[in-house]
């Protein structure tokens, strides 16, 4: 587990409905930065009191299972969907271009730009 002073700076509401926080820590030791790094990415518990009133029971023990979570490709389509609402995208003709349509383009040139990087790399 890891213990650092911190403070919470930046609170950002996110369209999906969560939250962003953004987390300044004071000065750590190489060991506690290392942690840092090995954490990114990973799901678990941010507990949060001020120095004066944490204890060790106050942090949960059991697992962490979100099965209402979105996945990151339903995530991606909420996006998308979004994106079309507020275009709202139109052919050279001024028709109104469906989200499906829409969606399979986005996804297309997503698909192109990774194939491209992927090319590079070999």
């Amino acid at each position: 587990m890891l213990k650092i002073p911190s403070t919470i700076s930046k609170v950002v509401t996110m369209a999906d409905g969560t939250i962003r926080l953004q987390i300044d820590c004071q000065e750590v030791d190489p060991t506690d930065e290392a942690e840092i790094f090995k954490l990114r990415k990973q799901l678990g518990y941010l507990v949060f009191a001020t120095v004066e009133n944490i204890t060790e029971k106050d942090i949960p023990t059991e697992s962490l299972e979100f099965p209402e979570a979105k996945s990151p490709s339903r995530v991606l389509r909420s996006v998308y969907y979004r994106q079309w609402e507020k275009l709202k995208p139109t052919t050279k003709q001024g028709k109104k271009i469906e989200f499906e349509v829409f969606y399979k383009i986005k996804m297309e040139r997503n698909i192109e730009h990774e194939k491209q990087v992927l090319s590079e790399l070999e």
